[in-house]
């Protein structure tokens, strides 16, 4: 799992977005999982780990 997020100064006051991927390397495949900010960050992580771990019982890798 990976989390893409905006970095650097911004001059408006708008909240950072975060998307969060999963890559299936074997298959060229990538997953947008959630996406979110810093307020819902620890929520959407445990929510992706969920996801990712259903993924891999599915495949027969978990």
């Amino acid at each position: 799992m990976l989390a893409i997020d905006q970095k650097g100064k911004s001059k408006t006051k708008l909240q950072e977005t975060r998307l969060y991927i999963f890559c299936m390397i074997e298959g060229k495949i990538v997953k947008l999982l959630k996406m979110g900010n810093k307020n819902t960050q620890s929520d959407d992580i445990q929510k992706c780990i969920k996801i990712i771990e259903q993924t891999n019982k599915e495949r027969g890798n978990g």
